[in-house]
């Protein structure tokens, strides 16, 4: 009985996580220009990446998934 059990809810599993899979492959949000800057200087110059981060106003960072 058990082992039936087991049978039947594997394919209700398998289901439901291909579904997961599938709502979770969202369109891709652009980020602001600014983090890709602050991003790609800051392994090599994280004084000025930190500045810059300092100099933003986090309010200008709202993006259309927030």
């Amino acid at each position: 009985m058990k082992a039936k059990r087991i049978i039947i809810s594997l394919p209700l599993m398998t289901l439901l996580v291909l579904a997961m899979m599938v709502g979770g492959c969202e369109k891709q949000q652009p980020y602001d220009s600014r983090l890709v800057v602050v991003d790609s200087i800051m392994h090599h110059d994280p004084d000025s990446a930190l500045a810059l981060l300092k100099n933003m106003n986090s309010a200008d960072l709202v993006t259309a998934g927030d």
